[in-house]
């Protein structure tokens, strides 16, 4: 579930937000409302070697079924 992975993501020391994030209607058109999502926040305060921290935990995933077989990431970066 999100959750799990949240839990799992934190324990490793990255914050991220499980769940519907208020938005039980897209979740709904994207099949994912039974476990929610995990929502990952990037701002000025993370550097590239955070956001390559993360990239590891999900590539080394000990339990691959904590994912979506359907996982989308976008980073924007604002320089």
């Amino acid at each position: 579930t999100s959750n799990e992975t949240a839990q799992f993501l934190d324990r490793n020391g990255i914050a991220v937000r499980a769940g519907l994030h208020c938005a039980p209607s897209a979740h709904k058109r994207m099949d994912t409302l039974e476990n929610g999502t995990v929502r990952v926040s990037v701002s000025a305060f993370n550097s590239v070697n955070d956001i390559l921290r993360l990239c590891e935990l999900i590539k080394n995933v000990k339990k691959p079924h904590l994912f979506c077989n359907r996982v989308n990431v976008v980073l924007f970066f604002v320089l």
